[in-house]
This record gives structure tokens, C-alpha cells and sequence, in this order.
């Protein structure tokens, strides 16, 4: 017997070794599915396609640019202009884009020049800096996209800057006694320029955190068109809704696209790669790797065999003889013995007079189990066959419980002879 069980658990570590090693394999040589998107940037943890993608739902239009007078174009009022942190305008472009009534410039590129060209009062006063204590920063201002976000989750460091005295500016996010967001009103008091000391709290993988989306949203997405300006731009095609030629493109491979499919200022038409990318958005099982499949039969397989392993008999039901043969007799005098230990004699009383009930029962046409359930049944019967009183029947099937040892002897000695009695009537 035990030969045949260690054989049989063996062969089940065997067969679980065997699907998992191959489960292994498969899921080391299988590729991961597209379905006409590449998941690869979704799952980048560095992009900032989630973002974008969120603002593109949310009616915000993303233009990538290599020239900042594609921001210039139409109504630039309605226009949120993004100078990238690898482009460093000269000062001729800053000039014209200072006196163009841009609805929002975010500069990120925490130049010295760039910010005092546009904000006449900003410098950088750190270029890194990190808190000591905490990642987690107040915004301590009343600057209205920074106080509706609240807290920011910073996992990295970030620049920081200074304010002159006099500059209609306000910080947010202090670093160091410096703050890393800053606000500056524009001298034409047509719109703003938002000075970010960094672009970490917007990445895929802190978006989730504290009021960092809450705040991208709001940065990025205060107006209805967001223009990128980058000097080059790498394939993205992670972003799945985007307007210009470029839209399968995003500046220094991080950011790009992200509308629903507005018009944007510069009028030129979607590009082959943003047509098929928002014919193909992604759907829960195709951002899912192939061996999760594997995986998933492994799993049941695997349940199957310990089901059937610990369910199934090893060999025939063994019978044997009890060691000891107990009398009924003894088992009765037990239970008394029990009973007066305990000074039961209520329930003693009470399975006296529903056995007498069950084994009288019969006489009467009565269901044995009605009349054990309920002994008062054959009060009537009984008092009409012997020719008694019902009272004295009833005190005897359904009367008070016996308080004391010598009124349950005599009343089994009255259950007795009423049975005799019954009998030879």
C-alpha cells in the first residue's frame, strides 16, 4: 500500500514538473501580441503616453512641432505650448512668442535665458534638488491648478528657481526653501507661463500618485489644443489618438499624441500611423503577454491532479472487527447513571413518557414518530379504551416533570402498568 502511494505521488510531481518546465519554455519563446499597437510603450514605464492619451479624451488636441510658429497659427489664445527640455530657443524666438498672447507656455527646459525672457522675474536656483525628508510635496500656494491637485508625489529630483521681487509670480512645491513649480502671469495679461523644475511627476509610472495626474491634467490641458515643441521626434506609436503630420511621432521619445480627433490650429491632415493607431486601440487581452494562457493551464492542470490524487482510493475500503462488544444493556445504564449524575430527572421523565407514546401508538392507528413528538396525541385514545378519566391519562403521557428521584421511579412504574394495561385491553 505505502509502495503504490509513494509511486503515485511521484508520478504526479513528475507530470507538474514536466507542464510547468514547458509552460516555462513556451512563455520564453512567445512573443507579445500587438493587434496593431505596440504595448511596449504602454508599458514603458518612463513615457509619458498616459498622459497624453488621458488629455486626448478628456477634448484636448496634441500637435507635435518642430518650429514655433506652427504655435502661432489661428486663435493662439486657445493654444498650451510645451518647450521641450532639449529645446533652447534663441532670443528672437522668445521675443515673438512673449508678445504672441499664447494661452499657456510650459517651459521645461529650465534655462536661465528662456525664463527671464518670458517671465521677466524667474531664474533657476538649483538645477537639482531633492527633499530631504519626504517625496511627497504640499503646495503651500494658492496658485488654483497646483491647490486643486494637492500633494505631488516626487520620486526624483528637480530643478528649482528663484523669484525677484516685484515678479507677479507665484511658487509652488518648495524644494529646499525653493519652489520647483512656478506661475507667472504674462505681461499682456492674455494667459501664463508655468516654469516645471521637472517632468517626473507625469511619467507612466507615477502618474498614479498623490495629485500628480490631477495635475498634469490641469497644466497640460488648460486649453483645448497642447502643442509640443521638440527639434526631433521618435516613433511613438503608444499614442492612439493624435491631429498633425506627425502624430505617430512624440518629442524625445516620451511624449505624443492624445486627441479625439479636433482640428488643430496648423490645418494638416492625420498621418497613415495616427490613422492606424486610433483604428487600434488596445483592448484588456491584447495588452495581455501570450504566456498568461500558459500560465492560466498550468494552473488548472495542476488542480485537476491534486483533485484527483487526493480524491482517488488507495486500494479497497479495509473493513475490521470492533475491539469491544458493548451489551445495550450497559449502554441503557450508562446513560442512567449519566442522567442521575447530572439530576435530569425532567428529561429522564420526558424519554420515559415518549417511548411509552411511541410504543403505544400503534394501538391506536397513531404514527409512532407523531406520537414520540407529541405523547398528549394519545390522551383521548387511551382514556376511551381503558375507560379512565383523561386527567389521570394526561398526568401520566404530558403531566409535570418529575423533581426528584423517587417521582421518576414511580412514574416509570404508572408508564408501566398503563402499557400492560393497554396490551391486555
Amino acid at each position: 500500500m505505502r509502495s503504490s502511494v509513494r509511486a503515485s505521488i511521484a508520478g504526479l510531481s513528475a507530470l507538474l514538473m514536466s507542464v510547468g518546465a514547458t509552460g516555462t519554455a513556451l512563455a520564453a519563446a512567445s512573443p507579445t501580441p500587438s493587434n496593431g499597437v505596440d504595448t511596449t510603450t504602454l508599458a514603458n514605464p518612463s513615457s509619458d503616453d498616459a498622459l497624453l492619451n488621458l488629455l486626448g479624451e478628456q477634448g484636448v488636441s496634441y500637435t507635435p512641432i518642430t518650429s514655433p510658429d506652427d504655435a502661432l497659427v489661428g486663435d493662439a489664445q486657445d493654444v498650451t505650448l510645451v518647450i521641450d527640455p532639449d529645446e533652447i530657443p534663441d532670443q528672437s524666438t522668445l521675443a515673438q512668442l512673449s508678445n504672441a498672447g499664447i494661452g499657456r507656455i510650459i517651459v521645461l527646459n529650465n534655462n536661465a535665458d528662456t525664463l527671464t525672457q518670458l517671465t521677466g522675474g524667474v531664474g533657476v536656483a538649483q538645477s537639482s534638488a531633492s527633499p530631504q525628508s519626504t517625496t511627497t510635496l504640499e503646495p503651500a500656494c494658492a496658485e488654483p491648478d497646483a491647490a486643486a491637485a494637492g500633494n505631488l508625489d516626487l520620486e526624483e529630483g528637480t530643478a528649482t528657481f528663484s523669484i525677484a521681487p516685484g515678479t507677479p509670480a507665484i511658487g509652488c512645491y518648495q524644494v529646499e526653501a525653493a519652489p520647483a513649480l512656478v506661475d507667472v502671469a504674462s505681461p499682456q495679461g492674455t494667459g501664463d507661463v508655468i516654469a516645471l523644475g521637472s517632468t517626473a511627476y507625469f511619467e507612466n509610472q507615477y502618474l498614479a500618485s498623490a495629485g500628480n495626474a490631477a495635475l498634469g491634467l490641469r497644466i497640460f490641458g488648460a486649453h483645448p489644443h497642447l502643442m509640443w515643441w521638440a527639434a526631433s521626434f521618435i516613433s511613438d506609436p503608444g499614442l492612439l489618438n493624435c491631429v498633425g503630420a506627425g502624430c505617430d511621432l512624440g518629442p524625445g521619445g516620451n511624449p505624443g499624441g492624445g486627441a479625439t480627433g479636433q482640428q488643430n490650429p496648423t490645418t494638416v491632415t492625420e498621418s497613415p500611423g495616427a490613422q492606424q493607431a486610433s483604428s487600434s486601440q488596445p483592448t484588456l487581452t491584447s495588452l495581455m503577454p501570450s504566456w498568461i494562457w500558459w500560465a492560466l493551464l498550468q494552473l488548472v492542470v495542476a488542480a485537476l491532479l491534486t483533485a484527483y490524487w487526493r480524491a482517488r482510493r488507495m486500494g479497497r475500503v479495509v473493513t475490521e472487527e470492533l475491539p469491544v462488544k458493548v451489551r445495550a444493556a450497559e449502554t441503557v445504564e450508562g446513560h442512567a447513571r449519566l442522567y442521575r449524575r447530572a439530576n435530569a430527572h425532567g428529561r429522564a421523565g420526558e424519554l420515559l413518557r415518549r417511548a411509552t407514546a411511541s410504543r403505544l401508538a400503534g394501538y391506536f392507528g397513531i404514527p409512532a414518530a407523531r406520537a414520540h413528538a407529541d405523547p398528549s396525541l394519545l390522551v383521548a385514545p387511551v382514556a376511551a379504551r381503558l375507560e379512565t378519566a383523561p386527567e389521570l391519562i394526561g398526568d401520566l403521557l404530558a403531566g409535570e416533570a418529575p423533581q426528584s428521584e423517587a417521582e421518576l421511579v414511580l412514574l416509570a412504574d404508572h408508564l408501566d402498568q398503563l402499557e400492560k394495561e393497554v396490551r391486555s385491553s
